[in-house]
């Protein structure tokens, strides 16, 4: 992996050897990940779904973005979707719109981290 986009990486508190791990060793393979995350519509979908009060389809949305985030690595972003899936589960809606903005923080780091250094 380059210096450049590791060094990024690690500023965005991503768990880049343990995500490694996860993809059986294969540092090709998680950065093949890492160049489709940026283009993958899941995040899209969340912020509709929030916006048109669809909480089921935000709540499974949310909880599949936390899953790949999760093995990425993006340690921030996975606690940020964390939070926003327990208040989505709860049917705490007031509280969503505050987590979206703060996942939606952490998304657009490691968008950038990873669009500057790959692109």
């Amino acid at each position: 992996m380059k210096k450049e986009l590791q060094d990024a990486l690690l500023e965005c508190e991503t768990d880049i050897q343990g995500s490694i791990q996860r993809f059986y060793g294969n540092e090709d393979i998680y950065i093949s990940y890492l160049k489709t995350f940026p283009d993958e519509p899941t995040m899209k979908l969340l912020r509709q779904s929030i916006e048109d009060h669809q909480w089921e389809e935000a709540f499974v949305t949310a909880h599949a973005l936390k899953g790949l985030a999760g093995n990425l690595g993006f340690i921030p972003l996975y606690h940020a979707l964390g939070e926003l899936v327990v208040m989505l589960r709860a049917g705490k809606y007031g509280a969503v719109d505050q987590l979206y903005e703060q996942t939606e923080i952490c998304y657009d780091e490691i968008v950038k981290a990873i669009r500057n250094r790959l692109n």
